[in-house]
């Protein structure tokens, strides 16, 4: 028969070992929160970045604000838990969010960070990938391709080589080196798994080959860019337009008109249906329908004010002029681009020719 003293110490003993293994998860639980919430923050951050629009590569404020309180949270994890399991992926997370930012130096520091406090961590990889992406953004193109092949030398194959030749590709592609950016991004797009990303090679595939004056090719790229895209509407509404411009360059202006009566309907909402329209109207002058694309035109400039797509359509009005030798109207054409936008991309052209009249 066990003493009251028996059952006393025992009982003492299990106490003590249940406050100690508390203690326990309550530490590793805490950065373990502090981790997870962190992550909610970043992935609302996330899904901001993906409702803007193709074009603009600005965070908005309120992204801005979710991507500073991921930084502190994650900050506040490396201070308060300087050994926990989570400190490579909270060094990614910041970097990230300082990229995204467009905070480049500070998110070179952290991918540094981690690919030299961590050189066993199975995030250098990716951290490889991000360092490279912001060296780029820094003009580094050197460094940017010397990260990229030590990770080709590091994981030999897979999906993080394939990422590595996509960027390779573009480190070529800003330095206006065409052809081998081109290589490069048809290598990578083959093989790259991830849906996003595949689509983005193939668009770059296609922007050289109209750089490089090969427009069957590049109608190709951009046929299967589309079909790569999932969910994203903006870009798949650019990729689209990309494809019948790219028609319409290869002397095909019949198939890049039914792409683009096409486009009207699947994308009656776009913001940016004008620019759809403009080609319908280049289009039909490129079949030689001069009066008609002359309608479309001028419909354009009425129903679509101070926008690119008008600018675009007083400066073709302007070519039109010019050519049948009426010279007046050509000049009064070319004045109102700069009325109708200032960012066009012939606004320069438009009004040298403006002088030269």
């Amino acid at each position: 028969m066990k003493s009251w003293f028996d059952f006393s110490h025992h009982k003492v003993l299990w106490c003590a070992a249940v406050f100690a293994a508390l203690v326990w998860l309550s530490g590793c639980g805490g950065y373990y929160n502090t981790f997870y919430n962190t992550k909610k923050v970043y992935k609302e951050a996330a899904e901001e970045r993906k409702r803007r629009p193709a074009n603009d590569p600005r965070p908005g404020s309120g992204e801005i604000q979710k991507y500073d309180k991921a930084i502190e949270k994650a900050s506040k994890l490396l201070q308060l838990h300087p050994n926990s399991r989570y400190v490579d992926d909270a060094l990614l997370l910041i970097g990230e969010c300082f990229f995204y930012k467009q905070e480049y130096l500070k998110a070179q520091r952290k991918f540094q960070e981690l690919t030299s406090l961590f050189p066993k961590s199975g995030l250098v990889p990716r951290a490889q990938l991000w360092l490279a992406k912001t060296n780029i953004e820094l003009n580094d193109y050197a460094g940017a391709e010397q990260v990229l092949r030590e990770l080709e030398a590091r994981e030999k194959k897979g999906e993080m080589v394939n990422q590595a030749r996509y960027l390779l590709g573009e480190i070529h592609f800003r330095q206006k080196q065409y052809a081998p950016a081109a290589a490069e991004f048809e290598a990578a797009a083959q093989k790259l798994a991830d849906d996003k990303t595949r689509s983005e090679a193939y668009r770059r595939l296609g922007e050289c080959r109209v750089e490089l004056k090969q427009f069957n090719q590049a109608a190709a790229a951009f046929r299967r860019a589309g079909a790569a895209i999932k969910n994203d509407i903006n870009l798949k509404f650019t990729t689209r337009l990309q494809y019948a411009i790219a028609l319409k360059n290869d002397q095909k202006p019949a198939e890049a008109l039914n792409v683009l009566n096409a486009m009207l309907k699947d994308f009656s909402s776009q913001r940016d249906l004008p620019l759809v329209k403009l080609e319908i109207a280049e289009c039909t002058r490129a079949q030689g329908k001069i009066e008609s694309a002359v309608k479309q035109f001028v419909a354009l400039i009425e129903n679509h004010q101070r926008t690119d797509a008008s600018a675009a359509a007083y400066f073709a009005l302007g070519e039109i002029n010019e050519r049948k030798s009426e010279f007046a109207k050509a000049k009064e054409n070319y004045d109102n681009v700069r009325r109708e936008s200032t960012r066009y991309e012939k606004l320069n052209e438009a009004e040298r020719r403006s002088k030269a009249i």
